[in-house]
Parts: C-alpha cells; sequence; structure tokens
C-alpha cells in the first residue's frame, strides 16, 4: 500500500475513535467545517 493511504486509514481510524469518545467535540466540528464552507464561498 502507499505511504499516503495507510496515513489516510491512520487518520480516519482517529476519527473513528474521537467519534466514539467525544461526540459533543464531534459536533462542534461539524458546525466548524459548515461555517468554514459558507465562509469559503
Amino acid at each position: 500500500m502507499r505511504p499516503t493511504l495507510c496515513v489516510l486509514k491512520y487518520v480516519l481510524s482517529t476519527l473513528n475513535v474521537a467519534v466514539v469518545f467525544y461526540p459533543s467535540v464531534n459536533s462542534f466540528a461539524r458546525i466548524g467545517i459548515c461555517l468554514l464552507m459558507m465562509v469559503r464561498r
């Protein structure tokens, strides 16, 4: 496998752990991403 793919899988796994343990942080991150997308337009 390519190293970029490995890094991507590692990031996804850590994100899944964060989603499981920090639902409030996940919702806050979603709001932040939505705000960033709105600002970019």
